[in-house]
């Protein structure tokens, strides 16, 4: 699978170059390959984790994934996502306790959601993010890890933006609370890691946001409070650091 797993990273390459028709022509070559591979051994699981990853890579260069630009073909990168979603699901099926196969059939599940949502269908998108959270969930109730954390802080926070377009602010606001607890784990884990306090930082801001959207004022100007001193703790730490650098000798 070397050969599908080079064409995947110069695509993603390409991709990040803005280069997006060539990186769609890298990462059409790389599914090929994996799809051959894929019907020559149909229940090899390294085949079948690199078939998804070529899926997943297709699909955010034509659709987009939030952060990078795309060819703007949304739904020939949902199909793509359906099929990402099925081969996740296939692994699972081989190795069921299996954490990162579990996790990939989240990350398909949330690359669903997310298509869904870049093409408008805010409600359609839902119940894949909430699929994705309850593995995420289960996962984090079983083992805490740094990944897992990040992981299901990332999906409250899109269940959270979904509930808000579709006016469910009460689920929200439940919502960002069990994300700020997840915050807050973190931070424990790793006092010292400033992306674990911009973090919750954001996550106490978004407290503060949906409480105030379901009249809950005073937990509202509380969480605006907490961010606004996670925030200047992060640009307290940014200056210590700017200081030790300044001074470290040469």
């Amino acid at each position: 699978m070397g050969l599908a797993e080079s064409l995947q990273l110069i695509a993603e390459i390409l991709l990040v170059n803005s280069d997006g028709k060539k990186a769609l022509e890298y990462s059409q070559r790389a599914v090929h390959v994996s799809e051959q591979a894929d019907r020559a051994h149909p229940n090899n699981l390294r085949v079948s984790k690199e078939l998804a990853a070529d899926y997943e890579t297709e699909a955010n260069i034509l659709g987009g994934n939030f952060n990078l630009a795309n060819l703007g073909d949304s739904s020939a990168a949902l199909a793509l996502r359906r099929k990402q979603m099925e081969i996740a699901e296939r692994v699972v099926a081989i190795l069921p306790g299996d954490i990162a196969a579990r996790r990939q059939v989240a990350v398909a599940l949330t690359g669903l959601g997310d298509q869904l949502q870049l093409d408008g269908q805010r409600r359609e998108a839902l119940p894949y993010a909430r699929q994705a959270l309850k593995i995420l969930e289960d996962l984090a109730g079983a083992s805490e890890s740094t990944k897992t954390l990040e992981d299901l802080d990332a999906t409250y926070s899109r269940v959270m933006t979904l509930d808000t377009g579709n006016g469910d602010y009460q689920d929200a606001a439940a919502i960002d609370r069990r994300a700020l607890e997840v915050s807050k784990k973190l931070n424990l884990i790793d006092p010292k890691n400033t992306k674990a306090k911009l973090g919750l930082s954001v996550d106490y801001a978004n407290v503060a946001d949906t409480a105030s959207a379901t009249g809950a004022k005073g937990r509202s100007c509380l969480g605006h409070q907490s961010a606004i001193d996670m925030v200047n703790e992060l640009v307290k730490l940014s200056r210590i650091t700017v200081n030790f650098a300044a001074f470290r000798p040469q």
